[in-house]
């Protein structure tokens, strides 16, 4: 009875430090995104008026880089500045899962070659790591999109 006590306290352990770190972790992220505003390369929306739309460019460091005022009423469909605000304030959203899962990725490929003593590639195939990268190029499709609307 004592050897099984001694198997799950390990794994418990394990099990509650990586829930501490899923929620430290998301609670940082969100931070950074909603709060500060870092979006490296992202927009953000000022205001919106009803054809005209002030947006936020950021640059790689995820300051500010320019205001950028666009006027909607010369195109053909008048809800496009609603596209644009509602895109915007989706990226948002993106960031902020690209931020979360990276790093967690990270973190568990780290876990796996130091802790469990597994090869690299092995870790960064279990981790995800490789496939996690692919919300960079989601981001970068949705700021090109925006950026040429915007232009």
């Amino acid at each position: 009875m004592n050897a099984k006590t001694v198997e799950w306290k390990p794994k418990l352990k394990t099990v509650i430090s990586f829930f501490l770190i899923t929620i430290g972790l998301l609670g940082l992220c969100y931070v950074l995104v909603y709060n500060y505003s870092f979006m490296p390369n992202g927009y953000d929306v000022i205001s919106k008026e009803h054809y005209e739309l002030t947006v936020i460019k950021y640059n790689w460091l995820g300051q500010t880089d320019e205001i950028i005022t666009k006027d909607f009423k010369d195109e053909p469909n008048p809800r496009v500045a609603n596209y644009v605000a509602k895109t915007i304030n989706g990226l948002k959203l993106k960031y902020f899962l690209a931020f979360f899962v990276i790093t967690m990725s990270a973190i568990l490929m780290f876990y796996e070659v130091k802790v469990k003593e597994k090869k690299w590639w092995k870790s960064i195939f279990y981790s995800g790591f490789v496939v996690n990268l692919l919300q960079i190029i989601i981001i970068a499709q949705e700021l090109d999109r925006i950026q040429q609307t915007l232009s």
